[in-house]
């Protein structure tokens, strides 16, 4: 974890559709971007808030147990509000090495979206980052729902283990190095800003009127 540092501005060459991905049955269903090297995504596997149409995406790298991380969830969570027929906001998951709960949160809350669905994945990813953190998983699923044994067998199980790994693996190759990582990207344009840490509010707010300018 690293002291934030000023966003970091890059120009995206190519934006590309894609016409096929084995895990989606409809092309549109998918943006990819060949010169980052960022992560496809697929609609209909991601957690992501907001219409697929937006004309912006923006892929937030995170660690449930980074405290620069708890700050951006809530901050994003306003400007999303503030900017929901703007951007579609999707959560990808970089859990630290050296934070020993951030993997088991992670596949808490893939658990939960995995045994409840998308909604309760933003529920139980809230929860977390409660407070200092809230670690207490069964308790997180009583309160939204969740049958708690279920939680915990997916959980022992380390089903989603090989997917937080594979999320963790393409953010480096994007290149994030900390947590938290915003990519805002303009679908029609093509263009970009990288935004590393906790940012202010106002710094993504200008940030994303600045991409969406002719």
């Amino acid at each position: 974890m690293k002291l934030p540092p000023p966003p970091r501005t890059f120009s995206l060459l190519l934006l590309t559709l894609l016409t096929a991905w084995p895990l989606a049955s409809h092309a549109a269903d998918i943006t990819g971007n060949t010169t980052l090297n960022l992560p496809l995504i697929d609609w209909k596997t991601e957690h992501a808030l907001g219409r697929r149409t937006a004309p912006v995406l923006a892929i937030l790298y995170s660690d449930y147990q980074c405290p620069f991380c708890r700050i951006e969830q809530a901050r994003m969570r306003s400007f999303y509000r503030k900017n929901r027929n703007r951007i579609a906001w999707i959560f990808r998951h970089y859990p630290l090495a050296f934070h020993d709960k951030a993997m088991p949160a992670a596949e808490a809350a893939e658990c939960a979206g995995s045994l409840n669905g998308n909604t309760a994945f933003w529920q139980f990813t809230d929860a977390i980052f409660e407070g200092n953190g809230n670690f207490d998983f069964p308790s997180i699923a009583k309160r939204i729902g969740i049958n708690v044994s279920a939680l915990q067998k997916c959980m022992d199980d380390h089903a989603m283990t090989v997917h937080i790994e594979a999320e963790r693996d393409e953010g480096v190759t994007a290149g994030v190095t900390g947590t938290p990582t915003l990519f805002l990207l303009n679908k029609k344009t093509g263009r970009g800003e990288m935004i590393i840490g906790a940012q202010e509010q106002s710094v993504l707010q200008k940030t994303l009127d600045k991409l969406l300018l002719k």
